[in-house]
């Protein structure tokens, strides 16, 4: 496949709420894109990234975010249109993220035939547990509906390594999209 049919991977992750702890997420996103867009846990963040993108710039777009309890990559197969938790700054929007929104959207990066394939390596979600990654996810999901997009929640490193880690999205990515990321990305990366 040539550079230029190469889908453009828009690549962020969700911060911890303290800056002092370790990240997987952040760091896997930055193997996979230097340049990505780390943001704060909190809404004013998200909707701060999402007002500031350009649908024209990206064809697909991965959302990381810290998995505190996981053993595995928790990938995300739906928003859900519901909050009820605060995020980091404690502000609380309790309710629907959009008043005339369906329930669940199905979160468009991933396809059917990889992810109901059992894997030793991720596992499928339904519950973006952490109240700003399903607020973010349902949002962009909305407003970018010719994009693909999904959330990939990262066990912590002592789980599972950060190289590792990023192999196994490159892997999941190039099934689903084929964004070619194994030539540029796992060419940065010792043997």
């Amino acid at each position: 496949m040539s550079d230029t049919n190469v889908p453009r991977l828009l690549v962020t992750a969700i911060a911890p709420d303290d800056a002092r702890t370790p990240s997987a997420a952040i760091d896997i996103a930055r193997l996979l894109n230097p340049e990505s867009t780390i943001h704060g846990r909190t809404f004013a963040h998200a909707d701060a990234l999402i007002e500031s993108l350009d649908p024209a710039t990206f064809d697909a777009w991965l959302i990381l975010e810290d998995a505190a309890k996981a053993r595995k990559l928790l990938v995300e197969v739906m928003a859900r249109n519901d909050l009820y938790a605060p995020d980091a700054l404690g502000e609380r929007r309790d309710g629907v993220i959009e008043e005339d929104g369906p329930a669940t959207i199905t979160a468009s990066l991933w396809t059917k035939t990889v992810l109901w394939v059992p894997s030793l390596a991720w596992h499928v979600s339904k519950d973006a547990d952490g109240e700003v990654a399903n607020y973010l996810l349902y949002r962009s999901l909305r407003l970018f509906p010719h994009q693909r997009i999904g959330l990939v929640r990262v066990p912590p490193a002592d789980v599972l390594d950060t190289e590792k880690g990023m192999r196994i999205l490159v892997s999941l990515l190039e099934r689903c999209v084929a964004v070619g990321l194994t030539r540029t990305v796992l060419g940065r990366l010792p043997p």
